[in-house]
């Protein structure tokens, strides 16, 4: 079924014969997810792994992800921040305030600061400071908004981008984007510092700038192909 959504032409998939000539016999002219203002803006460009093309650089980067940040050895070495974390979780409930028999524990809160600081830790080797992990959350929240917004300019290329400025929706993703790339850019100058006190084990940050200046290396790594790449742990925090 052809659905015309503004200016872009979408066929809606209802049957297994159809499905299977989409994902399977047609798969690598189908692939591409389609490039949304949002996610362009926020994830530089589509420099990450999600909404990157397919191509030379979309298979590179798998690669990298695949064999140098999600192999088994990597995520062994991070057990010792998830067992530390874990530790720290355990207490914060223990500890809650039991001045009553029945004790109401915000379990959706501890969680969600579990996997923010243990993220923290994998992504940049600490957690960051009160204030940074503060907005850092609130960013994502707003991140996670700019989205799931229905920008104008996705269905309407023409004159949409009017809509979205008069709407302030261009104006919340500036800001989300531009937030968040602050503070993903002190997290990469202090890794860069050659005073910078080194941890035991290489962080997210440390392996992507090393195979950045590794001349095996394809394809051009800049400190905006490793924020965007970073950025795909945020989008599932």
């Amino acid at each position: 079924m052809l659905v015309q959504l503004g200016s872009v032409p979408t066929i809606v998939i209802s049957s297994v014969e159809a499905a299977e000539q989409v994902m399977k016999i047609h798969d690598l002219d189908l692939c591409n997810r389609p490039l949304l203002a949002g996610e362009k803006r926020v994830f530089y460009d589509c420099r990450d792994i999600i909404f990157a093309p397919y191509g030379e650089y979309w298979r590179e980067i798998q690669k990298i992800c695949v064999f140098e940040l999600f192999n088994a050895k990597r995520v062994q070495s991070f057990k010792v921040v998830r067992e530390e974390e874990i530790v720290v979780l355990i207490k914060s409930i223990s500890d809650s305030p039991n001045t009553t028999t029945t004790t109401t524990v915000n379990v959706y809160e501890m969680l969600s600061s579990f996997t923010h600081k243990t993220i923290c830790r994998v992504s940049f080797g600490s957690i960051t400071d009160e204030s940074n992990n503060e907005r850092l959350s609130q960013i994502i929240s707003e991140f996670t908004v700019v989205l799931s917004s229905f920008f104008a300019n996705d269905f309407f290329p023409k004159v949409g981008w009017i809509v979205d400025r008069k709407s302030g929706l261009h104006g919340k993703t500036e800001k989300c984007f531009r937030d968040i790339d602050r503070i993903f850019q002190e997290m990469i100058n202090k890794h860069v510092d050659p005073e910078r006190v080194k941890t035991n084990h290489d962080d997210i940050i440390d392996v992507l700038l090393k195979i950045k200046n590794d001349p095996v290396i394809t394809i051009l790594l800049t400190h905006d192909h490793i924020k965007a790449v970073i950025q795909v742990f945020w989008g599932k925090n």
